[in-house]
């Protein structure tokens, strides 16, 4: 992958991070879902930010209430901007890239926790 790419990964991540750390989490993000206002029932990614926003601030049992996948969300951040720093500031010969494409493995159990973390929301009738 490019360097520049990894460079913005870094910067999108700690942007992310800083956003987790001190955006008030009582305070309404302003997004607000389309899904769950057409058919009443929240989609697949309602409570991310909220869980996203409680991880940030430390209080992960709210976190792991509102939205399971979503809290997990804030310490991947962490470690994209780990792995991202680390591979945009490196110096490389260019003789070494990896293959930039994500496994069909992964794709595939990103697809399966977000289909649990909705069945978990829907079955504890969070909105």
């Amino acid at each position: 992958m490019n360097r520049t790419v990894w460079i913005i990964f870094f910067a999108l991540s700690l942007l992310a991070i800083a956003a987790g750390l001190w955006w008030p989490r009582e305070y309404p993000t302003g997004i607000s879902c389309l899904f769950l206002t057409t058919t009443g029932y929240p989609c697949p990614f309602c409570g991310m930010t909220r869980a996203f926003l409680a991880a940030g601030h430390g209080a992960w049992r709210e976190a792991l209430q509102q939205s399971p996948v979503g809290a997990l969300l804030f310490p991947g951040a962490i470690v994209l901007a780990v792995v991202s720093g680390w591979h945009g500031l490196r110096r490389t010969s260019g003789a070494q890239q990896s293959d930039p494409r994500i496994p069909r493995l992964v794709w595939m159990g990103a697809a399966l926790m977000l289909a649990a973390n909705w069945i978990y929301r829907l079955l504890a009738g969070l909105k």
